[in-house]
Formats: structure tokens, C-alpha cells, sequence
């Protein structure tokens, strides 16, 4: 679930909602693509994954070139660096 699309999807609904009801209806012709554009990005936040799942797992440093690399690694993905040595 990506919280950005979802909530940039409720807020272009939200808007194409009030200038139809504040033009009295008239605002439709113009407003209705706004509002399938909120749709479908609230639909895309729903289905996709978000950056939320990569920020909140623990991470650490790999002391040889610096790179991110998860916390159950034996062995450096980018330099080859071995960890069990150490």
C-alpha cells in the first residue's frame, strides 16, 4: 500500500467533488476527468507497494565500500566483502 497515492487519489476526489457541487452540477463537464484520475490513483496506492516496507527494515553499512546491505548478510552483495571473517 503506497499512503502517497491513496491520499493525492482522496484529494483530487475531494476537489472534483466540491467544484461540481459548488457550480451547481455544471462543473461536471469539466471536473470528471479530475476526479477518475483521483480514482484510479487511489486504486494504484492500494495495489502497489509502497516505499514504507524498504525504510522501516533495519539496515546496516558495509564497512568495505559503504553500500546498504541487509542485517542477515554473510557476505557483501556489491564488493564480495565476507563478514565472517571479522
Amino acid at each position: 500500500m503506497n499512503t502517497n497515492f491513496i491520499v493525492g487519489g482522496i484529494v483530487l476526489m475531494i476537489i472534483a467533488f466540491f467544484v461540481t457541487i459548488l457550480t451547481l452540477g455544471l462543473g461536471i463537464c469539466c471536473m470528471w476527468p479530475i476526479g477518475l484520475i483521483g480514482l484510479i490513483l487511489f486504486i494504484i496506492g492500494l495495489v502497489i507497494e509502497g516505499d514504507n516496507k524498504i525504510s522501516n527494515q533495519p539496515s546496516r553499512y558495509c564497512p568495505n565500500c559503504g553500500r546498504p546491505i541487509p542485517m542477515d548478510a554473510v557476505v557483501c552483495p556489491y564488493c564480495g566483502k565476507d563478514f565472517r571473517k571479522m
